[in-house]
C-alpha cells in the first residue's frame, strides 16, 4: 500500500468483483453510449493495421468523442460475435478508455478520502452484493494514483467493461495531508448509526425501516405502493421489461402476502438481501445530500443514539438526521428497497417461486432505470418530499 495520495475505501466485497464478459446477459457494451476520454483517443489514433482502421472508422468526434454504436441493438463496434472485446483481445486491457475500464464503479469524494462502490446496473455487481450474508464493512484499499493493492489480480476475461478485480483508482488526489472536516465527522458518525440499524439482528425488517425513517408510520402502505408504481410509470423508461414490472405494482400486495414472501426468503437463506440493498442505497446516495454545516464543538458532543426529545442539546444544528437533504435520501433508500420487496412478493404470488436470478434482474432493472438517470432520481426525491 502506498504512503502518499488520498486513501481509497470500498465495501469489503469489492475485491471479489470481476467482469463475467460473454456470460453477462445484459452487456454494458450494448445500448450504452461509450464516450472516449482524450488520452484514450490519442492512443486509438496511433493504432495501425486492420484494428486501427476499424478504430478510425468507428469513432465519432461530435459532440464528444464516442464509439459509433451498431444496429438496432446499439452494440459497441468492438464487441465481437462471442460478446468479447476486440480491443482487449488485440491490444490488451490497458487499451480500454476510462469509461469501459471503470464501469460499474462510482465514487464519492470527501476531504480526506475517496469511497468507491459497484453500481447495481451491472448484474454481476448486483449478484455479488446480494450474496453478502454479513454486515458490510468499508475497508481501505490503498491510495489513488497507483496500484490499489498488490493482491489485486486482473481478470483474463476479454470484456469491454470493468476487467480488473481491483482497478487502479485514477482520480485527482485531494492531498495526503487533508483531514476530515467537522461536517464530515458528523456525517460519518450518523451514517455508521444508520448502518448499525440496517444490520441489527434484533430488529425486524419493518422496525429497521421505521427507525431509519424516524417515525411510527411506514413510508408506504400497500395502497401507497400502487400510487408510487403509477408515479414511476411517468418517469423516463428504457426497457419494456421494466414497464411489465411496474404493472405488477398496480395489484396491491397484501401484508399477508408480504409475510408469506418473507417466510419463503428466510427458508431459503436469503433474508439478508433487503438489508444489503438498503445498505447499498444509503452508501451510494447519502453523500449527495451533504448540505449542512457543523462546528468542531457540535461534532464532539453529537450523539446519534440520543433522543432529541429527551436531550435539549441534541438540536437540529447538531444532528445530520434533521437535515432535510439528508433525510430525503434516507427515504429514497427506503423507497427503493420497499419497491423491490413488493416486486419480489408480487413475483412470488404469481409463480410460487423467486430465485436469486429473479432478484438480480429486478435489482439491475431498478438501478438502470432509476439510479442511472439523474432526472429520475430528482423526480423521486421531489415526490417523496411532497408526501412528507
Amino acid at each position: 500500500m502506498g504512503t502518499s495520495g488520498t486513501p481509497v475505501f470500498a465495501p469489503d466485497y469489492y475485491r471479489d468483483f470481476h467482469c463475467i464478459a460473454d456470460r453477462c446477459r445484459h452487456s454494458c457494451c450494448i445500448g450504452w453510449e461509450i464516450d472516449i476520454d482524450d488520452p484514450s483517443l490519442q492512443r486509438f489514433r496511433a493504432v495501425d493495421g486492420p484494428l486501427g482502421e476499424k478504430l478510425h472508422a468507428n469513432i465519432d468526434l461530435s459532440p464528444t468523442p464516442h464509439f459509433t454504436l451498431l444496429g438496432e441493438a446499439e452494440r459497441c463496434p468492438f464487441l465481437n460475435e462471442k460478446n468479447l472485446c476486440e480491443l482487449i483481445l488485440g491490444l490488451g486491457e490497458d487499451s480500454l478508455c476510462d469509461i469501459c475500464r471503470d464501469h460499474p464503479r462510482f465514487r464519492n469524494f470527501y476531504s480526506d478520502r475517496i469511497e468507491i462502490g459497484l453500481g447495481l446496473c451491472c448484474e454481476e455487481a448486483a449478484r455479488l452484493l446480494l450474496l453478502q450474508k454479513h454486515p458490510i464493512q468499508i475497508v481501505e484499499l490503498g491510495r489513488d494514483g497507483g496500484a490499489v493493492d498488490a493482491s489485486c489480480a486482473t481478470s483474463s476475461d476479454a470484456s469491454a467493461s470493468a476487467t480488473a478485480k481491483c482497478a487502479d483508482v485514477q482520480v485527482a488526489s485531494t492531498g495526503a495531508d487533508t483531514i476530515m472536516t467537522a461536517t464530515e465527522q458528523a456525517f460519518f458518525t450518523w451514517r455508521s448509526y444508520l448502518f448499525d440499524i440496517v444490520f441489527d439482528p434484533h430488529l425486524t425488517r419493518s422496525e429497521k425501516w421505521l427507525k431509519l425513517k424516524g417515525s411510527e408510520a411506514p413510508l408506504f402502505t400497500s395502497a401507497d405502493l400502487v400510487d408510487f408504481g403509477t408515479f414511476l410509470m411517468t418517469l423516463e423508461r428504457l426497457d419494456p421489461s421494466w414497464d411489465l414490472e411496474l404493472q405488477r405494482l398496480q395489484r396491491p400486495v397484501t401484508d399477508t402476502e408480504i409475510s408469506t414472501f418473507e417466510t419463503f426468503m428466510e427458508s431459503t437463506g436469503r433474508q439478508t438481501e433487503y438489508d444489503v440493498l438498503l445498505w447499498y442505497f444509503l452508501f451510494r446516495h447519502l453523500p449527495d445530500g451533504q448540505a449542512y454545516d457543523t462546528s468542531e464543538e457540535e461534532v464532539s458532543s453529537f450523539d446519534p443514539y440520543a433522543d432529541p426529545a429527551q436531550d435539549s442539546a441534541q438540536d437540529s444544528a447538531q444532528d445530520p438526521a434533521q437535515d432535510p437533504e439528508l433525510h430525503i435520501r434516507v427515504l429514497f433508500a427506503i423507497a427503493g428497497v420497499t419497491t423491490l420487496l413488493y416486486l419480489g412478493a408480487a413475483h412470488y404470488r404469481e409463480t410460487g417461486n423467486f430465485t436469486l436470478d429473479d432478484q438480480v434482474e429486478l435489482v439491475r432493472m431498478y438501478s438502470s432505470e432509476i439510479e442511472y438517470s439523474d432526472e429520475n432520481v430528482e423526480k423521486i426525491l421531489d415526490y417523496l418530499d411532497s408526501k412528507m
